[in-house]
């Protein structure tokens, strides 16, 4: 038998199965409009894959994908949230920039019944980007009719397992793209203090999550910048799209969201046309009458604000000009 014989034999007794390596389709991604995490995953978030976003509390993973939606929804895309912790606000929504009449909003009553819904959505392939938040809070019926420490061990990961199991197979010929929120635990069998500890952390929904999960991003949280803002970090923790383990950093403040675009001290200091000793700074290796990186890039903004006005103040005059000639 030869190669085409077997390509056309599997195709036929299997519906399609067998693809030659280079007419197999691409990735297609759902920007999640902040080009630092899109540029750690490839892309954003994979049609037809799991993204997994994880971090410590405080670290603004909620935040970060309600700013996603807001981004797809600008983009004429469908989304749908499902609030496992109960805890989204519209008012804030509102504020990060969606659209509450376009979002489809679902409050599950237990873990079982938002595996089904969530089932129900990537198979209709009518929704493009659906948000998870989160994992570790969906409890099994089970679980929540035992009485205080009863329930069954590891019931939630066997939910978990046993859902992913359900939707992999079909799921790569869907549109959706599916962000699960997970949270960083400690890992209370692991000694921090013992000779090479590794671990420290432990992720809810077993292991399930980890091999099915295409993309995985740590959001981590590192200095203060601001009184309301922290330096964070975008960390690839797993990737089948692009070059593993790789960091970006970023600006999350409280009132506003993530930053996501590269902000003009960044851009300068990457290209070199700022510099920094200490708490002094050289613009072109000219020192400039500026201390501290707070202030620096507070300079630096107004430095570029003043900037668009002087361009807009210019345009306006040559229109004026140009009028009376």
């Amino acid at each position: 038998m030869s190669l085409q014989e077997l390509y056309k034999k599997l195709n036929k007794d299997y519906s399609g199965v067998a693809t030659p390596g280079h007419m197999y389709p691409s990735a297609e991604f759902i920007s999640s409009g902040n080009p630092k995490f899109d540029s750690v995953t490839g892309g954003g978030f994979a049609k037809g894959h799991m993204t997994e976003v994880h971090g410590l509390e405080g670290s603004g993973k909620t935040t970060f994908c309600i700013q996603a939606i807001a981004h797809a929804q600008s983009q004429g895309l469908i989304a749908a949230f499902v609030d496992g912790e109960g805890r989204i606000h519209p008012d804030r929504c509102i504020e990060l920039g969606v659209d509450m009449e376009k979002l489809m909003l679902i409050r599950p009553d237990y873990g079982e019944q938002a595996c089904d819904i969530m089932r129900d959505i990537i198979e209709s392939g009518e929704v493009d980007l659906l948000v998870l938040d989160s994992l570790p809070a969906l409890s099994s019926k089970s679980e929540m009719e035992a009485t205080d420490g009863g329930g069954q061990i590891a019931n939630q990961a066997k939910m978990w397992a046993q859902f992913l199991r359900r939707i992999v197979p079909g799921f790569k010929n869907r549109k959706t793209a599916f962000v699960v929120i997970n949270q960083m635990r400690e890992n209370l069998m692991m000694n921090p203090y013992a000779p090479g500890a590794k671990d420290l952390f432990t992720f809810p929904g077993g292991k399930a999550q980890k091999y099915h999960a295409s993309n995985r991003v740590e959001i981590k949280k590192l200095e203060k910048a601001t009184e309301t803002g922290y330096k964070v970090r975008f960390k690839s923790v797993k990737t089948s799209f692009t070059k593993p383990f790789m960091e970006i950093d970023d600006f999350f403040d409280w009132a506003t969201g993530f930053q996501g675009e590269t902000s003009l001290y960044d851009l300068a200091m990457d290209k070199g046309v700022l510099t920094k000793d200490g708490g002094k700074f050289y613009i072109l290796g000219e020192k400039v009458d500026v201390f501290g990186e707070k202030k620096m890039r507070e300079w630096l903004e107004i430095q570029r604000e003043k900037a668009i006005s002087r361009k807009t103040l210019n345009k306006g005059v040559s229109k004026s000009k140009r009028r009376r000639s």
